[in-house]
């Protein structure tokens, strides 16, 4: 289990590292709320992307925290 959280964790850096400039489509209404709760709870953008990238890769692959 440690394996794999380290495994997740090196994946989720190298895909940051790798994502910063990707074009996607985003509903600007969600982005902004998306931006507006992330400073409210004192976050960047970039590390709730992750955060939330890291949560469903662990879900859609059945690993526990």
């Amino acid at each position: 289990m440690e394996k794999e959280k380290i495994e997740m964790e090196k994946f989720i850096k190298l895909l940051s590292n790798r994502t910063k400039n990707l074009n996607f489509r985003v509903n600007p209404k969600l982005k902004k709320l998306f931006e507006e709760t992330c400073q409210k709870e004192g976050l960047t953008v970039s590390d709730c992307l992750n955060y939330l990238m890291l949560k469903y890769i662990q879900e859609k692959n059945g690993i526990k925290d």
